[in-house]
C-alpha cells in the first residue's frame, strides 16, 4: 500500500515473498472497513443527533464492502477491457484490482472518522481524489514503458466507469432492498 504499483507488478510477476495475498489483504481490509464503518456511523448518530438518509446510512453500514467484493470483478473487467493492449490478463487485473480496493477500503475508514468531528460531512470528493491519485500512482509504476499521460487518461476513465458503476449499483440495492424492507416494515 505505501508503494503503489511496484507491490502489485512483483506479486503478478512471481516475486510474492514478502507481500501479503491479495485476497486476504481485500479480506482482512474489508472486514476492518465493515466494522469501523458500523461503529463509525454508530457514534456519529450519537454524537451529532442528525438526521440522515436513513436507507444510504444503513446500507453503507451494512452493505458497502459486501457490494464491493462482488463489483470487485467487474472492476478488473472495465480495467482489462481498457488496458486489452497491455501484457496482463484478467486474473491479473483482478489481483491488482484486490489490492486497490483493500486500499479505498482503508481510505473510506479515515475519510468517514471526520463524520465523528463533522457530523454529516459529505467525503465522497475526497474519497475519489485520493483512490484516483493512488491509482494513477499504482498504474504509472506498472505500466512503466507506457506514456504517462496515457496511463493517467485510462486510469481516470476507469475511475469514472467504475464509481459510475459503483452508484448505480448502491442506488439499486436501495431502491430495491432497503425500500422494499422499509415498505414491508410499514
Amino acid at each position: 500500500m505505501i508503494n503503489p504499483g511496484n507491490m502489485q507488478r512483483e506479486y503478478i510477476e512471481s516475486k510474492r515473498k514478502g507481500h501479503q495475498k491479495p485476497f486476504s489483504m481485500f479480506f482482512v481490509c474489508g472486514t476492518i472497513a465493515a466494522l469501523c464503518l458500523y461503529w463509525i456511523s454508530t457514534a456519529t448518530g450519537k454524537i451529532h443527533k442528525a438526521t440522515t438518509d436513513h436507507e444510504e446510512e444503513y446500507f453503507y453500514r451494512h452493505y458497502f464492502v459486501l457490494m464491493q467484493m462482488v463489483l470487485v470483478p467487474l472492476y478488473a473487467m472495465v480495467n482489462y477491457v481498457v488496458y486489452y493492449k497491455s501484457k496482463y490478463n484478467y486474473a491479473e487485473f483482478l489481483v491488482m484490482l484486490l489490492y486497490n480496493t483493500a486500499f479505498l477500503f482503508m481510505i473510506v475508514v479515515l475519510t468517514s472518522s471526520l463524520k465523528l468531528i463533522f457530523g454529516q460531512f459529505d467525503t465522497t470528493y475526497i474519497e475519489a481524489g485520493v483512490v484516483a491519485l493512488y491509482n494513477i500512482i499504482t498504474y504509472i509504476n506498472i505500466f512503466k514503458e507506457d506514456k504517462r499521460w496515457i496511463v493517467i487518461l485510462k486510469v481516470l476513465l476507469t475511475s469514472v466507469i467504475c464509481i459510475l458503476i459503483a452508484k448505480f449499483a448502491s442506488e439499486a440495492f436501495i431502491d430495491i432492498f432497503l425500500n422494499k424492507e422499509q415498505k414491508l416494515i410499514s
